[in-house]
């Protein structure tokens, strides 16, 4: 579906690791050059909502997955404990992510800016079976304009572990 099309979890985690390490470190030398400038991240967020009370874990796993990965350990300087724990109980992988002494310090540089990137909402199911309520964009993505306001202020009041 999205290059490079592979489809390895391992792989993917520490992607993200090494994507907020070079992230931080580039930050703290780009302010060390010029620190006038303000720097910030982008990442692209979709907040996952339980279809019923039975999918609640199912939709803290995706957010953990989502959301709290890129933004905990930026803004907080660590990986939620939850999603590390999720990660570790994979039966057929235990991923560990390849955290180096002094990687979280750096990944936690101070940032100016947030961005977001918003597309949707998504609303998920403990069966993993695909929720479509309401219109769609030509992509198949749910049109959700209420779920960036609640992401927007779920941000403000920084309660990123929250549903």
């Amino acid at each position: 579906m999205h290059a490079p099309g592979r489809r390895d979890r391992t792989a993917a985690m520490h992607a993200v690791h090494h994507l907020l390490l070079a992230h931080g470190t580039a930050v703290d030398r780009m302010r060390s050059a010029d620190g006038d400038q303000r720097f910030g991240i982008t990442l692209n967020l979709t907040p996952a909502i339980p279809r019923t009370e039975a999918d609640v874990e199912t939709a803290r796993r995706a957010d953990g997955f989502g959301i709290r990965m890129y933004l905990d350990p930026p803004l907080r300087g660590h990986y939620p404990s939850d999603t590390l724990a999720d990660l570790a109980d994979l039966a057929d992988e235990g991923i560990t992510l390849p955290v180096e002494p002094g990687d979280l310090t750096a990944i936690a540089t101070p940032l100016d800016v947030l961005g977001v990137n918003y597309y949707f909402t998504e609303t998920v199911r403990a069966d993993g079976a695909a929720v479509r309520t309401g219109p769609t964009t030509a992509l198949g993505w749910p049109v959700t304009p209420p779920g960036l306001t609640d992401l927007l202020v779920r941000l403000h009041r920084g309660r990123f572990g929250e549903l």
